[in-house]
């Protein structure tokens, strides 16, 4: 059965070990000194508020320059979530500015507000009992179910993060999509207990406005994020790296440049983060652009290529399909078929070629490309 809880019983979600350290020193408790709270449950709410603030604070610090984008050249979708923690952990001036907000628990071990905690919230539920098996000297301020719920208010399908961005990326673009009402959404959440779990849930008054936020967000997809101007640029931008990181060893290939990215992306990137955070700023895809535009040892045309887009957007591929429709489409009068499961092999053929199609405009960047060229390598024929 569903409970609606109130701030009392959110007490449930603090360890019992620690709940009588914070009831002992609540008064002038080291977690938050220099702050009075009549009570233990003002206390434990306001560890609840802060430590989502914090980890609200930090979620994102985590990602590569151009975001999602150098994850996916690197091969792993979401890469900045598990980086997010492991800088936290290694952060040595954050671990020094929330030393202020722990407490010892006994034998040896410590709890509070720390850097364990906020990484902990901001893990899914598999990294998350990754890291408690390996914290022998960190005593948990939650049960496991209290982790989980103060994850899905960072990351969930409604969580605080989507509302922020979409009305940020409404004002920056000019776009009416992104509106969200979201001081309705706050005022109507609630946490209902469910057995073990808890779970968010909102009022029905609040149903207009969550229905408003997944519109928004779709809308802002296909108008902003999904543009093709959009995607092609990123992909661009993917291929340059890609084909950077993975040199082969060719004549002519930027060997320098795969070194020194590897080191930065994938060996050292946190101490990078740590140390050097300015050299990972969005700025950098156009530094190496220009490096492998300059430089004499760099003959690889397609590389040229790719970073002569970056600067030029009258170099950028054609967009054959700007809508989903537009390809069914065309599909449809170009091979007139009519079993559906034969367009499903058209997708598959647009991916294998999409090499092909590109290397033939590189060689004849300047000359008309006819579309039976087009036609006949997208062929799936002759896969």
């Amino acid at each position: 059965m569903h409970t609606t809880m109130d701030v009392e019983e959110l007490t449930d979600l603090f360890k019992p070990d620690v709940y009588i350290l914070l009831s002992k020193h609540h008064e002038r408790s080291r977690i938050f000194n220099k702050v009075y709270f009549p009570s233990i449950t003002d206390l434990l709410k306001a560890i609840l508020i802060q430590s989502v603030r914090l980890a609200g604070l930090l979620h994102d610090i985590g990602h590569y320059p151009f975001s999602h984008v150098i994850e996916e050249a690197l091969g792993i979708r979401g890469l900045h979530e598990i980086k997010t923690v492991e800088l936290i952990l290694r952060w040595k001036e954050l671990y020094n500015i929330l030393s202020k907000l722990k407490d010892k628990v006994g034998q040896g071990k410590y709890a509070g507000i720390t850097s364990e905690h906020i990484a902990l919230i901001l893990a899914d539920n598999m990294l998350r009992d990754k890291m408690l098996r390996g914290m022998e000297n960190y005593k948990p301020l939650l049960e496991p179910s209290g982790y989980e719920l103060l994850h899905k208010i960072i990351s969930s399908a409604f969580d605080a993060d989507r509302p922020d961005y979409l009305r940020r990326d409404a004002l920056s673009t000019g776009m009416v999509y992104g509106l969200v009402d979201i001081n309705r959404i706050i005022e109507s959440t609630h946490i209902v207990r469910d057995g073990e779990k808890y779970i968010i849930c909102y009022d029905s008054k609040a149903l207009p406005a969550l229905e408003n936020m997944m519109d928004s967000r779709i809308r802002m997809y296909r108008l902003i994020y999904y543009h093709h101007k959009n995607v092609i640029l990123s992909e661009i931008v993917k291929r340059l790296i890609t084909r950077i990181i993975d040199y082969d060893g060719s004549v002519g290939r930027p060997l320098a440049l795969h070194k020194k990215l590897k080191n930065i992306f994938i060996d050292k990137y946190i101490d990078t983060l740590l140390n050097k955070p300015h050299d990972l700023m969005d700025e950098l895809i156009f530094t190496i652009a220009k490096k492998v535009l300059n430089s004499k040892a760099i003959k690889d045309p397609i590389l040229k290529y790719y970073a002569k887009t970056l600067f030029d957007r009258r170099l950028l591929p054609i967009t054959l399909f700007k809508r989903e429709e537009e390809l069914f489409d065309y599909m449809e009068r170009l091979c007139g078929l009519g079993d559906f499961n034969e367009y499903k092999k058209v997708p598959r053929t647009l991916v294998s070629k999409t090499n092909v199609i590109e290397n033939l405009m590189v060689e004849h960047s300047k000359v008309e490309i006819h579309c039976n060229h087009i036609k006949d390598i997208l062929s799936w024929n002759n896969p």
